[in-house]
């Protein structure tokens, strides 16, 4: 995994290629040079003057207590930034592969989910949104731990179930937290239920519930200290978000808007069976109804496909 990535990445790493001209040169270069002066000069980046008529920054972007966004600090941007892509990607295939070893797949069952989850279309795309690589790349080792806690309830589990989620929690995406942790409860009652059978009455019933109880505690404790780790992230953003315009949410024919029919999801696989329609975005969305954002964020590509066969 660790040689494909390099092989994909060589041209940024070792050239003078570039990975997105988006939101990364447009936003994120910018912003994260500007506070990253702001620590190298001693000062903690609160607010700035210096976007529209003042604009916050801690708590909202960049995510300041992420650890790997120190490398912004002892590096150029470009090279900062292209490594902790990699490492990011590398991270999410690992994740899975060890989940899949937990679970007693196969070694080559457990590459193929790596490669699957770490290299598809849609992973690939959010370097342009980096903070949402960064919150992906942990939702296996969550899961993991998990499955550790409910197996062997012991302190080394429960300390990394709570510094992975608390990991995810620092990228600053409190939104796939969210969905992290409603998939990832989702999965635990199934597990539990699972696991433990009742009999009325017995003693076997009575040892089941308060080992179900002790279990449910640590996970709901380990989910409340990585919150509580966070607050000092966490409590700006939502006094910021209180005062967004994005708070009210989407309107009806902006959700329509995002809609596929089934015919349309070819598209996610053969990026060109309409003509190239992330550069004539406008023809293809009046022909077809198809909008070219969304299938940019959703591609997942012919190989990709393949392998999932």
């Amino acid at each position: 995994l660790g040689l494909l990535l390099l092989i994909i990445f060589y041209p940024v790493l070792f050239g003078s290629k570039a990975l997105f001209l988006i939101d990364i040169t447009s936003l994120d270069q910018g912003l994260t040079t500007y506070v990253v002066n702001f620590i190298k000069n001693g000062e903690l980046p609160l607010f700035t003057p210096d976007i529209l008529s003042g604009n916050p920054l801690l708590g909202v972007y960049p995510p300041l207590y992420y650890p790997p966004m120190l490398l912004f600090l002892i590096l150029p941007f470009h090279l900062a930034f292209c490594l902790l892509v990699i490492l990011h990607l590398f991270l999410a295939g690992l994740g899975v592969y060890l989940t899949g070893i937990h679970w007693k797949l196969s070694k080559a069952g457990s590459l193929y989910g790596a490669l699957i989850y770490s290299l598809n279309g849609y992973m690939m795309e959010s370097q342009n949104m980096y903070q949402w690589l960064f919150a992906f790349c942990w939702i296996p080792f969550i899961f993991l731990y998990t499955e550790k806690t409910i197996d062997n309830k012991n302190f080394k589990n429960f300390f990394f179930l709570t510094l992975f989620s608390a990991l995810q929690l620092a990228t600053g995406r409190m939104d796939f937290f969210y969905f992290t942790q409603m998939f990832l409860w989702i999965w635990i009652i199934w597990r539990l239920v699972n696991i433990y059978k009742f009999n009325d009455q017995s003693e076997t019933s009575k040892g089941n519930i308060q080992d179900l109880f002790k279990i449910t505690g640590l996970l709901v404790l380990s989910i409340i200290l990585a919150i509580l780790l966070l607050s000092v992230e966490i409590l700006p953003l939502l006094d910021y978000l209180k005062i967004t315009d994005r708070s009210g949410g989407a309107l009806i024919e902006d959700a329509l808007g995002s809609s596929l029919n089934p015919f349309q999801l070819l598209q996610l696989i053969f990026n060109n069976l309409f003509g190239d329609i992330f550069y004539n975005r406008y023809i293809s969305t009046l022909i077809f109804g198809i909008n070219p954002t969304l299938f940019y964020n959703l591609y997942i590509g012919l190989p990709a496909f393949l392998i999932i066969i």
